[in-house]
């Protein structure tokens, strides 16, 4: 007999297989979006999986204990962070890249309207940053940022593989390996909280205009810690299940629709969202200038123009 949750579990199959092949259409020509790919592949395996396993009970606490939101989907969350971070990663380098030009672009405007005095005076600062670099001052090629990022992937795979380790090597009917599974789930949540606030901060800080590229990283981690939330609910109400042996007022309906809003829906909007970002290695490529910085490239110009014309008409004065 089909259950209400099997029934769910095939629709969500079913959007999932469409996710995928839709991005894999879109893969072609954007190769960085296969970690979204396979995990929604592997999402997809699970949800078939855990639709072969037969129960002769349709309890709450046997929905849960079949639930790939509480035994896999966290697993799998790795590809989907890591994802998330390349994204990141990615507009970082360009960001970092496309104020290097405009602070190149700026010290020519400066150079062109400055007189001989004030030129002399910038070369010999130039000459003084060149001699503290080559003293042993290496000139980082990418931002702290990125590198903060990257320490924080390696320690999300760390637990999960704590995680793969609690699940193939200790009794997962057990209330102290529920525990010790909810514990990873929930150290997975805190670096996906820390993740939002690293990219509304110093990934996109409040002074860069929030173009398409800015609102997709924000979206999509904002998404992912919603999911991540649902995840470690889920698995501490199991636990609490185990060891109480109580449902919490919750029906299977109840727990289909828990699990639909707070961890499926999240996820599926971050897979959408794929089909309408552009080239994930374009990210934070020719973004536009700040108003400071628009401000900034006016005033140069106009102050160009006017040593030009005082230049002219000093010319003009000679000639005459």
């Amino acid at each position: 007999m089909i259950t209400g949750e099997d029934i769910s579990w095939i629709i969500y199959s079913t959007i999932l297989i469409i996710l995928s092949i839709i991005l894999a259409v879109r893969c072609r020509n954007n190769i960085l979006l296969l970690p979204f790919i396979v995990f929604a592949i592997l999402s997809t395996i699970s949800h078939l999986v855990m639709l072969s396993r037969k129960y002769q009970s349709d309890s709450v606490i046997l929905l849960a204990d079949r639930s790939p939101i509480i035994n896999h989907i966290p697993i799998f969350s790795l590809l989907l962070y890591a994802a998330l971070i390349e994204c990141q990663l990615v507009y970082i380098q360009h960001i970092s890249t496309t104020y290097q030009k405009r602070h190149h672009q700026w010290s020519n405007l400066e150079e062109q309207g400055l007189d001989d005095t004030e030129k002399q005076q910038q070369l010999q600062e130039e000459q003084r940053e060149q001699r503290q670099q080559q003293e042993g001052s290496i000139r980082r090629k990418r931002p702290k940022s990125y590198w903060i990022n990257v320490c924080a992937l390696i320690l999300y795979t760390c637990l999960i593989v704590a995680l793969v380790c609690v699940r193939l090597f200790l009794n997962d009917n057990l209330g102290s390996t529920r525990l010790i599974m909810a514990l990873c789930i929930s150290a997975l949540l805190l670096l996906a909280l820390i993740n939002v606030v690293f990219v509304f901060m110093v990934v996109i800080p409040p002074s860069v205009n929030l173009r398409h590229d800015a609102r997709f990283l924000q979206s999509t981690s904002i998404l992912f810690a919603i999911s991540m939330i649902g995840m470690a609910a889920e698995a501490w109400l199991f636990y609490g299940m185990i060891e109480t042996h109580k449902t919490y007022n919750f029906t299977a309906l109840g727990w289909i629709m828990f699990e639909t809003c707070v961890v499926y829906v999240p996820m599926f909007a971050i897979l959408a969202l794929c089909l309408f970002v552009r080239r994930i290695h374009h990210l934070g490529q020719q973004q536009s200038p700040t108003e400071s910085e628009a401000r900034i490239l006016r005033f140069l110009r106009q102050r160009r123009r006017g040593r030009q014309l005082t230049n002219n008409g000093d010319a003009n004065d000679s000639q005459g």
